[in-house]
C-alpha cells in the first residue's frame, strides 16, 4: 500500500516474508493457507465485506494485515479444518479454549501462556470480519457460526480475601 508515511517497523517486510512463510506452514492445510493469504490479499486493497456494501473500498495497512495474518494462522493451527467447514461445535471449543485459556501462545522455546483478555477480544473480532468476508450474504449461517459469542473484553476478577 503507497502511503506517505515511513514505515518504521518495515511491517511491507514483515508480512511479505510472513506470508511466504504461511505457505510453507505445514501445521496448516493447503486450503486454510491459500483461504488466508487470499483475505489478506483483499483486505490490503480494502475488499472486505465490511466494506463491500456501505462505504465502498478502504484499504488495510500492512501492520494490520500482519495482526490479522498471525491471529489467523494460530485459528487455523487450533481448527485443523478448512475455515468453509467448520461447524459450529468446532468454533465453541475455539472460543470457549481462548477464554479459558486452553488455546496458548505459540512459542518456540516452551508452551505459551494464555491470551490476555484483549487478545481474545482481537481474536474474536478478526474471526467475525474473516467469516463475513469468506461466507458473505448467506447471514444465517454466519449468525449460527459467529453470531453468539460475547464481544465484550471482561477483565479478570480480582481476588479479595
Amino acid at each position: 500500500m503507497e502511503t506517505n508515511r515511513i514505515d518504521i517497523h518495515d511491517y511491507t517486510h514483515k508480512l511479505q516474508r510472513d506470508l511466504k512463510a504461511l505457505m510453507r506452514d505445514e501445521r496448516l492445510l493447503p486450503e486454510q493457507r491459500k483461504t488466508i493469504s487470499r483475505y489478506i490479499n483483499d483486505a490490503k486493497i480494502g475488499y472486505t465485506s465490511q466494506h463491500r456494501r456501505r462505504r465502498g473500498r478502504r484499504p488495510i495497512s500492512d501492520g494490520r494485515c500482519l495482526k490479522l495474518l498471525w491471529h489467523l494462522r494460530r485459528i487455523a493451527i487450533e481448527l485443523k479444518t478448512p475455515f468453509k467447514e467448520v461447524t459450529v461445535t468446532q468454533m465453541e471449543a475455539l472460543i470457549d479454549g481462548l477464554e479459558q485459556g486452553k488455546v496458548t501462545k505459540l512459542t518456540t522455546k516452551n508452551a505459551g501462556g494464555p491470551y490476555s483478555s484483549e487478545t481474545i477480544k482481537d481474536f474474536k473480532a478478526i474471526i467475525r470480519r474473516f467469516y463475513k468476508w469468506l461466507i458473505g450474504e448467506d447471514v444465517a449461517r454466519l449468525d449460527e457460526l459467529v453470531g453468539w459469542f460475547d464481544m465484550r473484553c471482561e477483565p479478570p476478577e480480582l481476588a479479595t480475601f
